[in-house]
Order: C-alpha cells, then structure tokens, then sequence
C-alpha cells in the first residue's frame, strides 16, 4: 500500500461541471459497457491537474475510470473504480484503486459499509470528536 491516495483525488468525482470545459474524445467499451471517454480542462490554471480524462458509462452514468495529468500534460495518477453494488438505489463502487505512474505505487479502497442520507450528529463536528474519536 502506498501513499497515493488523497481526498482531493476522490473530490474530482464531484467537481463542479463548471469549473471546467469538457469534451467528449469518443466512445470506448470499457467493463463490457459502452463508455463516453470525456476530456475536462480546468478553466483555473491554477487547478493541480492540468486535465482529466474520465470513462463513464453511457447507460448508467457511473464512472469507471479516471485519468489525471499534470501541469506538463503528462499522466500523474490513474483511479479505477469497481465490484459496483446497489446501496439505497444507488450504483456504488466498493473497491476504488489510485495508482500514482510515475512512482509506481498504488492504493486500493474497500468500502464494507456504505450509508446515504444518514444524519451526522452535530458533536461529530467538534475538534473533541477530531482528537478523541468518540462523541460527547
């Protein structure tokens, strides 16, 4: 297990769409599904990626792989994810992989529990929580 995995490379599942301008390269099957192969640039410079290329699933929308370049345009950091299950209605990937090319490394999640729409108690918020692990 490496040190590939961060928050911010999970967080691009959910970027805002208008923070970048998106192109669809073609169409590829990919996990015997027929795929969009969407290009998005960030519109930021700033932005660590310089673009990402993402494999979605045409019929049920849910991504598949996702490839992410550096300022230099070369390929930094791969995300796969797969073994999808239905969780409340929605298609959830249960194992997640990131791989970091150029180090060669990589980090692979399972998820054994997966809960939506489940209210967080507002003591979870608190550095006490943060430091102790329990609320109070």
């Amino acid at each position: 297990m490496g040190t590939d995995f961060s928050y911010d490379d999970m967080s691009l599942m959910s970027r805002d769409t208008a923070k970048d301008t998106h192109t669809i390269l073609r169409e590829e099957t990919l996990n015997n599904a027929v795929c969009y192969v969407i290009q998005s640039i960030p519109k930021d410079s700033g932005f660590q990626y310089s673009k990402i290329i993402m494999w979605i699933d045409k019929r049920s929308n849910v991504t598949y792989k996702c490839e992410m370049y550096d300022k230099r345009g070369a390929l930094s950091k791969q995300m796969e994810m797969g073994a999808f299950k239905d969780i409340q209605g929605r298609l959830t990937p249960t194992q997640i992989t990131i791989k970091t090319v150029s180090a060669g490394t990589s980090t692979t999640i399972f998820v054994d529990i997966m809960k939506y729409d489940d209210p967080i108690p507002e003591s979870v918020f608190t550095t006490a929580y943060l430091e102790s692990g329990r609320a109070r």
